[in-house]
């Protein structure tokens, strides 16, 4: 499909119902105004890497498969695929410790600072949002060899390790907005956007009022009460395996 589209028209790959739009009662004003904001957002990102694609960052890290391989594991030096992904969550695949985890959480956080000059809590990739043209994701996909059963954000993350000018992930949460439902519940502030008196959602933290609003990992009460407050109909029936050996947490 994306190999018929203009090679340089923009396109997102986006999780299905745990992603909200954040377009308050679906309204044709606020639908121009977002996608320049979107776009305006996109370029900004990107403007000293124009071959990279954009990705989500959350706050918490780092999916079960990551723990099954060393940094740099799923890749050879060349660019092609050395090892495959389990998939997380199934008993081949669950969580392998935090030492295990530690290299992934240092490096993304190393990066960060490094591209942000500053301390953000967004540094981890989610796989569950992701924008570029249509030639930068066809070469990323291409590229990154995702099979079926793999689990696509451990092999994002990993590919991010080898090719860093081709992955940026959105750490002002300008573009991709993503709650924190692995780090707690409603009640501590880990449904991270607050309603304004137009209804628009904004990040509590950073300001911003991303086009797409994410609750990975299963954070079904929040996306649910996010839905309400801009009038559109939750569809919450779905959550994704990830690390499930401490309760309530998917990572």
């Amino acid at each position: 499909f994306l190999s018929m589209m203009d090679p340089d028209t923009l396109v997102v790959l986006s999780d299905g119902r745990d992603v909200l739009i954040n377009n308050p009662m679906q309204s044709k004003a606020y639908s121009a105004l977002s996608v320049q904001e979107f776009r305006d957002a996109y370029n900004e990102i990107t403007k000293d890497s124009p071959n990279a694609i954009v990705v989500s960052a959350e706050a918490q890290c780092c999916v079960s498969a990551l723990t099954h391989v060393a940094l740099g594991g799923y890749f050879n030096p060349d660019g092609s695929r050395n090892e495959r992904s389990c998939s997380s969550g199934e008993a081949d695949c669950m969580w392998g410790g935090d030492d295990k985890a530690l290299p992934w959480e240092t490096f993304m956080k190393t990066l960060a600072i490094e591209r942000m000059d500053s301390d953000h809590d967004d540094v981890y990739l989610n796989a569950g949002l992701m924008v570029g043209t249509v030639k930068n994701m066809i070469r990323v996909i291409s590229s990154a060899s995702i099979a079926k059963n793999e689990d696509d954000q451990a092999v994002l993350t990993d590919f991010m390790y080898y090719h860093r000018d081709q992955i940026i992930l959105d750490y002002g949460q300008t573009m991709f907005g993503n709650n924190r439902g692995g780090l707690g519940g409603i009640e501590d502030g880990s449904c991270t956007f607050d309603v304004t008196a137009n209804r628009r959602l904004v990040h509590s933290k950073t300001g911003t009022s991303p086009l797409f609003v994410h609750s990975p990992g299963g954070f079904l009460k929040c996306h649910d009460d996010l839905a309400d407050k801009l009038g559109i109909t939750p569809v919450s029936k779905t959550s994704r395996k990830l690390h499930q050996q401490r309760s309530n947490y998917n990572y």
